[in-house]
């Protein structure tokens, strides 16, 4: 017998709405899958959204700032490595 684990759902659709499925991984799965929370209402589910659009901005934007700071960190050794061939 196999129990259900409970998982939280971050879709648009469903933000933060926990749901009963299969214990096993994706491509095993029985298939089985339950809400365990009520759908939201409007006000709840507009706020949920909301934050998980910030999320999804933030995200992005430490993306864009590794990438940037990586760049810088090049530009600097090719800086020091210039440096050095002068001296």
């Amino acid at each position: 017998m196999l129990l259900a684990v409970v998982k939280y759902s971050w879709t648009f659709l469903n933000p933060g709405r926990r749901f009963a499925c299969c214990p096993k991984d994706e491509k095993k799965q029985y298939g089985y899958m339950t809400w365990v929370d009520p759908e939201w209402d409007d006000r709840a589910f507009g706020v949920l959204v909301k934050l998980m659009k910030k999320n999804v901005q933030a995200e992005e934007d430490a993306k864009n700032w590794e990438e940037e700071l990586a760049k810088a960190n090049r530009e600097l050794r090719e800086i020091r490595n210039e440096i050095k061939t002068v001296w």
